[in-house]
């Protein structure tokens, strides 16, 4: 009789659940929601910090395979098995100071410090139209003036700060990797158009969220290129 209860109770749950359906409306209404009765800032925080510190550990996961294969293949013939063994678990290892540093750019500047700049100080200098001239403007400030001199930088010093470096080493790391490994061109070539379709179709208390979306993968990118030796 249990048994029989409790399946009943369980197809009554999946019944239930089947019929409940949210359109894409009715998601972003409750988003809206959720959005206007918190703090902003703390919204934007919760957001950007848990989306950078995810897209770090699937980079840091993609880069621990890479090394496992590399050090399989390499290793597929040796006498020194302890030493395999400690290269193949050094490849497998997470680096959580590494984490932390993503979580914390996340929520710090891709978080709040963004909504801020995009919500209150572009809306100050140059209006809150989403027209192509207003749009252009906001677009080439935050490619060619923020994104050098404070967005990029910014990951970079978190990083140094908390490894213990100096902000001269962290300054050359990042000038190291925007001549060598294109950092800067290759965050031109996703944040240009993604930053056109932000000023000029994106409601502004979504856009920290719509940044959040697309720089998942950025980050998953920037984290790749900050490791690099």
């Amino acid at each position: 009789m249990r048994t029989k209860a409790k399946l009943f109770v369980a197809a009554t749950l999946v019944a239930n659940a089947s019929s409940l359906s949210f359109s894409p409306s009715q998601a972003a209404s409750l988003i809206n929601d959720f959005y206007k009765q918190q703090n902003r800032f703390k919204v934007a925080f919760l957001i950007c910090s848990s989306k950078a510190c995810a897209a770090d550990l699937v980079a840091q996961w993609i880069d621990n395979s890479k090394h496992s294969k590399d050090n399989q293949q390499t290793h597929i013939i040796s006498t020194d098995g302890q030493k395999q063994q400690k290269e193949q678990k050094k490849a497998s290892s997470i680096d959580y100071r590494r984490a932390a540093v993503f979580l914390l750019y996340g929520g710090l500047y891709q978080g709040m410090a963004q909504e801020y700049i995009y919500n209150d100080i572009y809306a100050s200098l140059f209006g809150s139209g989403t027209d192509i001239l207003t749009a252009s403007k906001k677009v080439a400030t935050e490619m060619f003036v923020l994104t050098p001199a404070l967005c990029i930088p910014a990951a970079y010093l978190i990083k140094g700060l908390l490894g213990g470096d100096t902000v001269g080493v962290v300054f050359k790391k990042y000038k190291n990797d925007i001549i060598h490994n294109k950092v800067l061109y290759i965050n031109w070539s996703i944040w240009i158009p993604v930053n056109f379709l932000v000023f000029g179709l994106v409601p502004e208390h979504f856009r920290v969220t719509f940044v959040a979306l697309v720089s998942f993968f950025w980050t998953m990118i920037l984290s790749t290129i900050m490791s690099k030796k």
